[in-house]
């Protein structure tokens, strides 16, 4: 079975090495990475591209080996497509945060305009239909974040919380993620450049 060995590569790189090798299709494979999120973001991009994964812990990192037929290479990326084209206004937007605060200029009245903002998220008829958490807004998603509820209202409405792996694991929050899934670079450009109205705050 080949091997991509791509410990050490930086976010979005094991996903992008991932994505060309299934595009090349040819039977099973396995990565090589360094980090838990990132064998997360690689096993997490293969299966939706209908591959199948089993992930395992080395004294390295960790392995992730990729399997799935020929015929399933362009299907995952197909549906985002048909799901982007087949949207309206009404379907919500992206809505990308990428600071605890929101606005500058006084980071205590920033808290307070993000936890107001994050609430009104959950009682508006039309709330975003993704939510992309990078830099110190990760910290929305983790242990003593005070919208934690509102983001977990938010997901249980059907928003999908993508939660940047690198960020994270920047500030040493990695376990402890509460709401949304970590995700990585190639995962948020694609939604963001798939979407009709991407707002950011």
């Amino acid at each position: 079975m080949d091997v991509i060995d791509a410990k050490g590569l930086p976010c979005p790189q094991p996903v992008l090495l991932t994505k060309k090798r299934i595009k090349e299709g040819s039977g099973g494979f396995v990565v090589l990475v360094s980090k838990r999120e990132q064998a997360a973001n690689v096993a997490g991009y293969a299966r939706s591209m209908n591959c199948s994964v089993q992930i395992e812990g080395t004294e390295e990192g960790y392995r992730v080996e990729v399997t799935g037929g020929e015929d399933t290479v362009e299907t995952g990326m197909k549906d985002v497509r048909d799901a982007s084209d087949g949207e309206s206004p009404e379907d919500g937007c992206v809505l990308v945060i990428n600071s605890r605060c929101m606005g500058s200029g006084d980071d205590e009245l920033g808290e307070i305009l993000t936890g107001a903002f994050m609430h009104t998220l959950t009682e508006i008829d039309v709330p975003p239909r993704t939510v992309i958490l990078y830099n110190s807004g990760v910290k929305l998603a983790v242990k003593g974040s005070p919208v934690i509820d509102d983001l977990a209202a938010l997901e249980s409405s059907g928003a999908d919380i993508l939660v940047c792996g690198t960020c994270l694991d920047r500030f040493g929050l990695l376990e402890d993620v509460l709401v949304g899934r970590v995700s990585n670079m190639y995962t948020i450009a694609e939604t963001i450049l798939l979407s009709r109205k991407t707002v950011t705050i």
